[in-house]
């Protein structure tokens, strides 16, 4: 895209303890919160919490003295921005009551001091409404609780450009292999395709051998098993390998294959989307068994 460099894959390595999963579990919870803030207001934050526990959210433990605000923030580039524009968007919470709240665009060849502000709020200030269009701004000022975000309503109210940000955020999906139901979840989405798509198709095929290819062929089993594993949506199936040497095929069931076999499995669903839908996949703990 022109001179911007974007990377298709980072990751982030380094001791335990020292901070990975506070970066995904981040990012999750600003996703989820601009997702559904629009809905918020009016409710106290056990209510809140407990409908929807993703919207849970832990502080900074070692702040000196009492609990300081929280701050999210993210720059992205839209998929189908034909202009190529940086967004900055970002709020900053404190006990679910928004304190700040910002969007930003940049044209690709500005510098970032030229950034044009779309919206800016602060708590106990009037909103600078910037680029929203002056249709909006009244119905937006007067329906937009502390607790949600005016970028969460702009959407529902389908502002340009808040509908196309909040779209984006749409499209991130986040897998955490520590968490025995996401595992399971995923592990039944990738034996749905392979039962909907017969055999192996053409993606999950080249997706295989990317990292495995002695498998050539996967099969649904005549009796289905009751899994003996997270990954019990993918024990309904046999893997078929080539004996070295031969043009025979050996089947196994496909749950005896290696835990990173069926981790690598699980995650073609949510892979797939991402490249299809251009979003974003954040991935936690790939190296949990």
């Amino acid at each position: 895209t022109g001179d911007t460099k974007l990377l298709r894959l980072a990751a982030i390595y380094c001791a335990n303890a020292s901070g990975k999963s506070n970066v995904f579990n981040a990012l999750r919870f600003m996703s989820e919160y601009v997702r559904h803030s629009f809905g918020f207001g009016g409710e106290s934050i056990a209510d809140m919490t407990i409908r929807m526990p993703s919207m849970r959210y832990t502080p900074f433990a070692f702040a000196d003295g009492e609990e300081q605000p929280s701050s999210f923030e993210v720059y992205f580039v839209l998929p189908h921005d034909a202009k190529e524009r940086t967004y900055h968007y970002g709020f900053v919470i404190k006990n679910y009551i928004i304190q700040e709240e910002w969007l930003t665009a940049k044209a690709r060849t500005a510098t970032p001091d030229k950034a044009k502000t779309i919206f800016y709020r602060k708590a106990g200030e009037k909103i600078d409404f910037g680029a929203v269009p002056s249709e909006y701004q009244k119905n937006i000022s007067v329906s937009i609780a502390e607790e949600a975000l005016i970028l969460s309503l702009g959407a529902k109210l389908k502002v340009p450009v808040l509908s196309d940000v909040w779209d984006w955020f749409l499209t991130m999906k986040f897998m955490d292999f520590n968490n025995d139901n996401e595992k399971t979840i995923y592990s039944d989405l990738a034996a749905h395709l392979l039962e909907t798509e017969g055999n192996l198709s053409l993606g999950i095929k080249k997706y295989l051998e990317s990292f495995d290819d002695s498998i050539v062929e996967i099969t649904k089993k005549d009796k289905q098993s009751d899994g003996g594993n997270l990954y019990k949506g993918l024990s309904n199936f046999n893997a078929f390998h080539r004996i070295p040497g031969s043009d025979k095929l050996k089947s196994i069931p496909l749950e005896e294959e290696s835990q990173g076999t069926l981790k690598m499995l699980s995650m073609y669903p949510a892979i797939a989307l991402a490249l299809i839908d251009g979003g974003v996949l954040v991935i936690d703990e790939l190296n949990t068994k």
